[in-house]
């Protein structure tokens, strides 16, 4: 993809983060190292071309989606669609439901 599809706040925390390199049009064909992370490779999707780039650790973000649909008018839910609880606490009066 050419560019990143995370909500935006999160593109605008990583960009700020000295340590993040970002490659957009590229995708992970790889985890290189013996026991632990030496290295990763990445291919560009539109040449094919491929680059290693060695790493000491590699941070897989996929992102989040609530799938939280089912519970709208049940029970409480911010504006993101996440259950919201007491401050400090996983567990809902609503037995069953649990939150972070």
């Amino acid at each position: 993809m050419p560019q990143m599809n995370a909500e935006k706040i999160l593109q605008e925390r990583a960009q700020k983060e000295p340590k993040f390199k970002f490659f957009l049009n590229h995708m992970l064909t790889s985890i290189n190292g013996e026991n632990k992370v030496e290295s990763i490779t990445i291919k560009r999707r539109d040449t094919g071309e491929e680059k290693i780039i060695p790493v000491a650790g590699v941070f897989i973000y996929v992102g989040w989606n609530p799938m939280t649909h089912f519970l709208k008018g049940q029970i409480d839910l911010d504006q993101w669609g996440y259950v919201i609880g007491q401050r400090g606490h996983q567990n809902l009066p609503t037995w069953s439901i649990r939150c972070r």
